[in-house]
């Protein structure tokens, strides 16, 4: 789960631990290039046993803490210079593992965001749907047309979108359609 600042309390108990204790297992991930960026990360798990305040009946399920820090070059294409962007994440964790598994574990999950929650939000445009009665029924429609195009290895359901939506006889090569 991640710690986030409108939880400032544990989140300032967390800092000052991870900034005070040493950590248990560290992990720097190699950098990662592509789209004008390059991105590193390094993952830190430190147990919270002897900082964290046990006075709050959530805090006994806190068996670790993750540190990411996500260091990150994005070029500037229009002034061709590199920016430099530095974040820091922590995560709370019920379970220890070593800082690779929870580097993997959090990478997957960005990975399902931006291959399903952003795609439904810039392609099927889900966010600026004004559909109020019952948008819970156009909601599965969307995943129903995702799933159908996932199922068919389209990558770029932007694209897929417009093609169908100019030639609507596109739908009926789908395998999975009919």
């Amino acid at each position: 789960m991640q710690v986030k600042k409108n939880q400032k309390h544990l989140q300032r108990e967390i800092e000052k631990g991870c900034t005070e204790t040493a950590p248990l297992s560290l992990f720097v991930s190699p950098a990662e290039k592509g789209r004008n960026r390059v991105e590193q990360r390094a993952a830190a798990v430190f147990k919270v046993e002897d900082y964290l305040v046990k006075s709050k009946s959530w805090n006994k399920h806190i068996a670790c803490v993750i540190q990411i820090k996500r260091h990150t070059e994005i070029l500037d294409t229009k002034n061709k210079v590199w920016k430099v962007r530095e974040e820091t994440a922590y995560y709370a964790a019920s379970h220890v593992h070593e800082a690779s598994a929870f580097a993997a574990a959090i990478r997957g999950h960005w990975g399902c965001e931006n291959k399903h929650h952003y795609v439904r939000d810039v392609a099927l445009k889900e966010d600026a749907s004004r559909i109020r009665n019952q948008p819970g029924i156009f909601a599965r429609l969307r995943s129903f047309a995702l799933n159908i195009f996932r199922f068919n290895g389209i990558k770029n359901i932007k694209g897929a979108l417009f093609e169908n939506a100019i030639n609507f006889n596109n739908v009926r090569n789908y395998q999975g359609v009919f």
